[in-house]
């Protein structure tokens, strides 16, 4: 089953096994996915359209954030929400971090911000 359920973004119960690293990680992977069939298709008509997939799975994964923790979308959101540094400027993001003993956390990004390719 994809991230919509009539229409509307849903929870991947699939997915709710998993750590906050491993769904944040899925989502990115997917979307990163299909924008990058779409540049490599070269298809510039349809990358209008992607702001609505960028909304259903930024939507979608939180949803299934929120049912794995048993809370909302809205706290799942200030919870996992980060402002990272790119070539391009500060750009806003959903991130999941794994602490670590004596070493730098491990983390994934699912970046927000202007679009692909941007």
């Amino acid at each position: 089953m994809g991230p919509l359920l009539r229409g509307k973004p849903a929870k991947q119960k699939a997915l709710t096994n998993g750590s906050d690293h491993t769904i944040v990680a899925t989502y990115g992977a997917i979307y990163r996915g299909i924008v990058q069939y779409y540049l490599l298709a070269g298809d510039i008509s349809r990358l209008h359209r992607l702001h609505r997939l960028r909304w259903v799975m930024e939507t979608s994964m939180l949803k299934t954030l929120a049912g794995k923790h048993r809370s909302t979308v809205s706290k799942m959101a200030a919870k996992h929400k980060a402002k990272i540094q790119t070539p391009h400027g500060p750009r806003t993001c959903f991130e999941a971090r794994i602490e670590r003993d004596g070493r730098q956390p491990l983390s994934q990004s699912r970046r927000r911000g202007r679009g692909p390719g941007r």
